[in-house]
C-alpha cells in the first residue's frame, strides 16, 4: 500500500484508512482497504481501492443455513449455494433481518436484506454477447452491471445511448436524433424481423427517462436489455467474428439480373 501511495505522488497526510493488517507488504492478506485522498481543482476526491486475494479465508466467518443464489459480482455470475457468512438480528435480537454470504466461487460477499427482500449486488440482467466491438461491449456491460445495483433508470438511459451507437457503427450518419437512429436500424434490417414493437418500446422508455423525471422499474430495464441482447446477437454474434459486411459494402454488390 505504501508503494501505491508513493507511486500516486501522495504522502502520509493524503492517506486515509489503511489495511487493518499490520504488514501491507504481505501478499498473503485476504482483504485490505486503502483510501487515497487528493485535491483536484479544490475539490476533495477519494479513491477507494479494494484488493482481494483468494488464497486466504474470511475472518470469523460462521456457518449458516445454506442459501442458493446467483452471485451478482462481475466476472462471476454463477448460481451457487453457500453456508458461510454472517447474520444480523433485529433490535430485539430475535429474528434475522439481514445476512451476508460468501460466494464459494469468487469468495466475494453478497448482502441480503430480509425485510426488503433485496440482494446486493443483485443479479445482473441480460446475457453475454460474443464478438462485440470494444466500445459497444463496454456500454452493454455497463447497462448489465447497473441493473445489479438497482440503477434501472441509468440502465435505460445508457441503453438508449447504445442504440444510437450501434446505428452509427452500422453506417448511420453522426449527429442524428434518437428517432432517426431507431428508424435507420429498422429500415436497414439491422433489427430482427417483426421487432419494431420492441424498438418503439425502447424509444418510448428512452424518451421518458431523458426528458421527464420518471424513475424506471426493473421491468423497464429488463425490456431494454432483452431487446439490446437480441439486437447485438443478431448483428454481431450470429454472423461471427470475421463478418465485416456493412451497408456500404452491400450496396456495391450487384444484384442478380
Amino acid at each position: 500500500m505504501a508503494q501505491l501511495a508513493r507511486a500516486s505522488g501522495l504522502g502520509p497526510e493524503d492517506c486515509g484508512f489503511k489495511s487493518h493488517y499490520p504488514d501491507t507488504r504481505d501478499q498473503s492478506i485476504g482483504w485490505s482497504f486503502f483510501v487515497l485522498r487528493s485535491r483536484v481543482k479544490s475539490n476533495h476526491t477519494s479513491l477507494i481501492l479494494l484488493f482481494m486475494l483468494h488464497n486466504q479465508p474470511w475472518e470469523n466467518i460462521t456457518h449458516q443455513k445454506a442459501r442458493n443464489y446467483n452471485c451478482g459480482h462481475k466476472n462471476c455470475g454463477r448460481d451457487v449455494s453457500s453456508e458461510k457468512g454472517w447474520v444480523h438480528k433485529d433490535k430485539d435480537g430475535r429474528f434475522m433481518d439481514g445476512c451476508i454470504y460468501e460466494c464459494p466461487n469468487c469468495r466475494r460477499p453478497t448482502f441480503f436484506d430480509i425485510n426488503a427482500q433485496t440482494q446486493l449486488p443483485g443479479v445482473t440482467q441480460g446475457g453475454s454477447v460474443k464478438h462485440l466491438p470494444h466500445d459497444i461491449e463496454t456500454l452493454y456491460n455497463e447497462i448489465r452491471e447497473e441493473t445489479g445495483y438497482n440503477a434501472f433508470t441509468s440502465a435505460v438511459l445508457v441503453g438508449r445511448k447504445l442504440l444510437m451507437h450501434i446505428a452509427v457503427e452500422q453506417g448511420a450518419e453522426k449527429n442524428l436524433n434518437f428517432l432517426q437512429y431507431v428508424d435507420y436500424l429498422v429500415e436497414n434490417h439491422f433489427a430482427p424481423p417483426k421487432s419494431k414493437i420492441w424498438v418503439d418500446k425502447i424509444r418510448k422508455l428512452g424518451n421518458e427517462a431523458n426528458h421527464e423525471i420518471i424513475t424506471m422499474t426493473k421491468e423497464n430495464a429488463q425490456d431494454t436489455i432483452t431487446f439490446l441482447e437480441m439486437l447485438l446477437k443478431f448483428i454481431y454474434e450470429f454472423p461471427g467474428p470475421n463478418s465485416t459486411v456493412s451497408v456500404s459494402v452491400e450496396k456495391e454488390i450487384p444484384k442478380p439480373s
